[in-house]
């Protein structure tokens, strides 16, 4: 049976009819409590759903949604290592990444925990060669600089993560990001450094990615230029691939690379060796806290009630402002200007991961997948587009996200 046709789905139809036109205003004088179910907490986390155009009846029908799809068992086998992506018949197992051996007690984890172990280390080791001045450069200048080379969910989510983190940065190394084809990027990077003292990371689980190997040959060339020999490419790059051989083959050393997994998904790799230049900018124990953050919510996301569980209550909302609300786009906008690249990285998420128009089934959808997301930074935006939003013709799903250092809600999620 097609999701439209679900028992469930009709009655979302028929909420949508009843309270399309309504006001949030009137939500809250008829249910005064509305925080209390639609208000919920993890892992550090706050989020209010209350000012979304949904009241009981509606919460109950996204959450039959969710049972009658088999949401619950969904979770399970991610979370369990089945293959999940049937495209590839591949696992997707990028929360493992983020366990510990007492939480994936599975016996067919055992081998991947040790190499995600194993990585680590070698993480490590190579953030205490910087934090020691032990990593230089080819006539044994001290390595200064780092710049990741890498595109999509090489670069967006790593790039994303060091400037939300960047007052926890390491004062001995500055961290780069360098992705658009366009000689500019790399141009508008390398042209502030001193080539002696600065080291290239070339993330690409293909090591074919265009883009990236367009980029990373021309840091070679710079390199090369400036000593006048091809072997110092050895000296002032790493790797970050599945396919070794490869960056062997590009002229770096061994020692430098590091493994990449194909039951990673590459816009999920923040948390895997992708984030080489996350824990060289914030050191060990920063990288160790991030993990275990994402662990968290991992945690909470696998063993939630569907009903308080953040990510699935989040989807559920997206489905229904999408699909029956008619609000085909949603805006980020983040109040803290550390988050200023968190739109553009969940736009790979959400578009990249649920922008398709065809079914496990094999069959074209008859819904929305998706909406179109976009963004930008409060207050800033409010400047931009926000007289739009308030009174424009268009409706806009919106969610507002500020950080708090003490105990007060971190997210809000609003609806305008």
């Amino acid at each position: 049976m097609r999701v439209t046709q679900l028992a469930s789905w009709q009655a979302l139809e028929r909420d949508a009819e009843r309270l399309r036109e309504e006001r949030i205003e009137t939500l809250f004088k008829v249910d005064p409590h509305r925080v209390d179910y639609l208000g919920m907490e993890a892992a550090g986390l706050y989020v209010d759903l209350s000012k979304h155009l949904v009241d009981r009846s509606v919460v109950t029908a996204l959450i039959r949604l969710a049972d009658e799809r088999s949401l619950s068992s969904a979770i399970d086998a991610m979370m369990s290592g089945h293959a999940v992506n049937a495209t590839q018949n591949r696992p997707a197992l990028h929360a493992l990444l983020r366990s510990t051996k007492t939480d994936s007690d599975r016996t067919a984890h055992t081998d991947r925990m040790d190499q995600i172990a194993v990585a680590h280390r070698k993480m490590d080791q190579l953030g205490e060669r910087i934090e020691n001045g032990q990593l230089v450069g080819y006539d044994g200048s001290i390595i200064r600089d780092i710049v990741n080379i890498g595109i999509g969910g090489s670069h967006l989510g790593p790039q994303m993560v060091c400037d939300a983190l960047r007052y926890e940065r390491n004062s001995r190394v500055n961290v780069h990001f360098v992705a658009n084809v366009d000689g500019g990027d790399l141009d508008r990077v390398i042209t502030t450094l001193d080539p002696k003292s600065t080291f290239f990371i070339v993330a690409s689980k293909s090591f074919a990615t265009t883009e990236t190997l367009l980029n990373a040959k021309s840091a070679s060339t710079w390199i090369q230029n400036h000593f006048n020999d091809p072997a110092a490419t050895h000296t002032h790059f790493a790797a970050v691939t599945a396919m070794p051989d490869r960056a062997i083959d590009f002229g770096i050393d061994q020692a430098n690379i590091f493994p990449m997994w194909d039951w990673v998904g590459g816009r999920f790799s923040l948390w895997s060796t992708i984030g080489l230049p996350i824990a060289l900018a914030v050191g060990a124990d920063g990288f160790r806290q991030l993990l275990a953050g994402a662990q968290a919510m991992d945690q909470h996301f696998a063993t939630a009630e569907l009903a308080v569980n953040i990510p699935v209550m989040l989807a559920l909302i997206g489905i229904w402002n999408n699909n029956f609300l008619g609000y085909d786009t949603l805006a980020i906008v983040p109040y803290d200007d550390r988050l200023r690249r968190l739109p553009e990285y969940l736009q790979q998420l959400e578009m990249e991961s649920n922008g398709k128009r065809i079914t496990l089934d094999n069959e074209v959808v008859n819904y929305s997948t998706a909406p179109v997301l976009w963004g930008g930074t409060g207050t800033n935006v409010q400047h931009a587009f926000f007289q739009a939003l308030h009174q424009g013709t268009r409706r806009t799903a919106t969610d507002f996200i500020w950080c708090s250092t003490i105990r007060t809600p971190h997210l809000i999620t609003m609806m305008h």
